[in-house]
């Protein structure tokens, strides 16, 4: 053989050895790993995050020597035992915490003795003495009556005799004996017309039974144990937008008929709830803003709704970006909510079988699973429970397991720093942040906790610096008062020297003025009856003058005060202090600023020259235009000084820099009705009437310039499409 091709066989073999080696320890990452975990920051966009949980263990009914299970559709811990609720096999199974056999109740009975079937139960509840289970019996079945002889029964009416069995509550004991039955209330509030399908309940410290009824959006149903009826409690409310006040207003204008076919806009009802030890009572609904909530014993929601962070100003649960699936949006839909024993919020998403953990202030810790047949995803997550040291465990109804998720050493790392955060321990937490920052720097809360140790040691500086990159304005504001306070004690001769030179240069504005006068060759009491300075002053005589006498420098003028306004909005934007600046700097789009500046400004010259084109209005487009732009002046420079006063001031403050937009606004206003008053020659009614129908006409054009826009898109969408399918057919 030659010693060309001894070379190339061993080249060959050696690149095989390698791929295969390669290969052999790239694959565990990629089967250990089949979903993402991540959060999302401030702005809502998600950022990758290490492993907060791992599985553990996957355990089926033949693994715990019950056989499979069927259609299970709920798990619960209790004490140091597990139930799972093996609804399709009409048992409950119990288990320990490794998931060795305790019993079976696999049979139940009425007080009689009679044997009693479950209905395809949706959810139980343990009571905390494990002595009582309350199953929510969803599902009826109407059963036509016989006699004793197997005929049958008739009203009076001469209709057949039924009854309906499932559709309630039972509790049974340890046995499996019906000792309680919460039935559909008989009862004026409750309409007879509904059916109680109900889905899980749940018993509070007090005593009071809470039953969630399958759309059912009046709340829970409460009774009391011995099974009175007490009434509902925490329904959600109907969230006002405008689309519900636009059908609201048609449906006032519309026939009885014509109202049939609308929508009714009625509360969402829940699809699961869970009780902590506090007896304060989460419930979770598909809407996004509130999804999750705490209520107390009114049934008020007391969970943080309100941040200073970004983006945040609801609480919105879930995912924040869209999903698509052949085209079909896919949004979150909470099934099942658990509170584990530290208080952290655990909820599944039905749709995409994520699990999402929150804190106890509803801050988001995680996001994992997925759907999927590997390691770490679900085929139909239906119910989600916690055991002691916060792992979870997840049923899958489809398959029939249980997955069991314990916290990674970043998770444990994630809790203990958020229990000691959530309990005020600042500074007993910094160390536990500054790891975590190390295996994520994208945790905002860590950040917040770093900031909030440093503002409790008096290390202000330091304290700003974390405290902005946790997007806790609050705390940045407070941190921020002491800071400047003692900046200004260190540096108090400066500040005074600074003051005085201050005084003394504005004192000399007039001076200056005639100074520069004579140096032009103009008298010391020159004005610049076309400066835009003097017009913002003496409005009534400026626009006056603008309308009569013409100079180059108008248009300059008109021009520059144009440019400053998009610079102001631009200013506005990027340079506002960090506690009222709530945009994303990277996200700067100079072509929608343009449209805001402009555009509109633009606009409102062409819409008020075409209004008052037909009320006999003697300015001219020119004039307009020049007039439209000095009114801007005043509102442009009130923007440039809020936003360059905000970098020195706290949240106490705000309302002063909030006075000095509102004179700015009021005067370009005042300006502006001045412009159209002079330019035009109308009365002051006049002026204003026609502002308003400037404004009007600037309205209807927005809206037929969108609507054009959205049909030349479809047009050009079925131009497209024609062309693929003409291109299709040819090839």
């Amino acid at each position: 053989m030659k010693k060309s091709s001894r070379m190339m066989i061993r080249f060959v073999t050696l690149s095989l050895v390698f791929v295969l080696a390669f290969s052999a320890y790239a694959m565990p990452a990629s089967a250990a790993v089949s979903y993402d975990t991540y959060t999302y920051d401030t702005y809502s966009t998600a950022r990758v995050s290490p492993d907060g949980y791992q599985v553990t263990k996957v355990i089926n009914g033949v693994d715990i020597g019950v056989g499979n299970m069927s259609s299970p559709k709920d798990i619960f811990v209790r004490n140091d035992h597990i139930y799972i609720l093996d609804s399709g096999n009409g048992r409950i199974i119990v288990t320990d915490f490794d998931f060795n056999l305790v019993k079976t109740i696999d049979h139940f009975y009425e007080a009689d003795g009679t044997e009693y079937t479950l209905h395809d139960p949706n959810g139980f509840f343990i009571d905390t003495d494990e002595k009582h289970i309350y199953i929510a019996d969803t599902n009826n079945e109407t059963l036509t009556v016989y006699d004793d002889e197997g005929n049958i029964v008739f009203n009076p009416d001469g209709t057949k005799q039924e009854i309906t069995v499932g559709n309630k509550v039972i509790c049974v004991d340890e046995a499996g004996v019906i000792v309680s039955e919460f039935n559909k209330p008989e009862s004026d509030i409750f309409r007879q017309d509904i059916k109680m399908k109900p889905t899980a309940v749940l018993k509070d410290g007090l005593g009071q039974i809470y039953i969630l009824s399958e759309g059912f959006y009046y709340g829970a149903i409460v009774y009391r144990e011995d099974g009175t009826f007490v009434g509902f409690y925490g329904a959600n409310k109907v969230a006002v937008t405008a689309s519900l006040l636009i059908e609201r207003a048609w449906r006032k204008i519309m026939t009885k008929k014509a109202t049939s076919y609308t929508a009714n806009y009625v509360p969402t009802a829940y699809n699961g709830f869970d009780v902590d030890d506090e007896n304060f009572i989460y419930t979770i609904s598909d809407n996004g803003a509130n999804a999750i909530k705490k209520l107390n014993a009114v049934g008020d929601n007391v969970l943080q709704t309100e941040t200073v962070r970004v983006g945040r100003n609801k609480a919105v649960f879930g995912d924040l970006e869209q999903s698509w699936d052949l085209g079909v949006s896919k949004e979150t839909r909470f099934k099942d909510i658990d509170i584990s024993p530290n208080g952290f919020i655990n909820v599944i998403d039905y749709t995409r079988g994520r699990l999402f953990q929150y804190d106890q202030d509803g801050e988001l810790l995680f996001i994992f699973s997925g759907l999927g047949d590997q390691s770490g995803t679900s085929s139909q997550p239906i119910a989600i429970e916690s055991l002691p040291d916060d792992s979870i465990l997840v049923l899958d109804m489809h398959k029939g397991y249980v997955t069991k998720w314990s916290p990674t050493e970043y998770g444990e790392l994630v809790h203990k720093g958020t229990l000691l955060f959530n309990e005020g321990k600042y500074a007993e937490a910094k160390e536990i942040w500054q790891d975590v920052i190390l295996r994520n720097s994208n945790f905002e809360l860590a950040y917040t906790g770093i900031g909030k140790a440093y503002y409790e040691e008096e290390q202000y500086e330091e304290a700003l610096e974390y405290l902005k990159l946790g997007f806790d304005r609050e705390t940045y504001s407070q941190a921020y008062k002491y800071y400047r306070a003692d900046l200004i004690r260190k540096n108090f001769v400066w500040v005074i020297v600074g003051l005085v030179v201050l005084i003394v240069l504005l004192s000399q504005i007039g001076r200056f003025k005639r100074w520069f006068n004579r140096k032009r060759g103009k008298p010391e009491n020159y004005k610049d009856i076309f400066g835009p300075f003097y017009i913002a002053r003496h409005p009534i005589d400026g626009f006056e003058d603008l309308r009569f006498q013409w100079r180059n420098r108008q248009i300059y003028y008109s021009i520059g005060i144009l440019f400053l306004f998009f610079i102001s909005r631009v200013i506005e934007r990027q340079s506002t202090g960090f506690i009222l600046n709530t945009n994303k700097p990277e996200d700067l789009n100079i072509g929608m600023v343009l449209l805001q500046t402009v555009v509109i400004a633009l606009l409102f010259v062409a819409s008020n020259w075409a209004v008052t084109t037909f009320t006999n209005g003697e300015g001219s487009l020119r004039k307009i235009f020049y007039g439209t732009c000095y009114s801007l002046l005043p509102y442009s420079v009130s923007i440039i000084i809020k936003a360059l006063a905000s970098n020195f001031i706290t949240y106490d403050e705000t309302a002063l820099l909030n006075v000095i937009t509102y004179i700015g606004t009021l005067w370009s206003i005042w300006l502006l009705m001045n412009m159209v008053k002079g330019v035009h020659q109308f009365r002051m009614l006049g002026s204003v009437l026609t502002i308003v129908c400037t404004v009007a006409f600037m309205v209807v054009v927005a809206v037929l310039v969108a609507l054009s826009i959205s049909l030349i898109q479809q047009f050009y969408v079925f131009l497209l499409s024609v062309y693929n399918e003409i291109a299709y057919r040819i090839s």
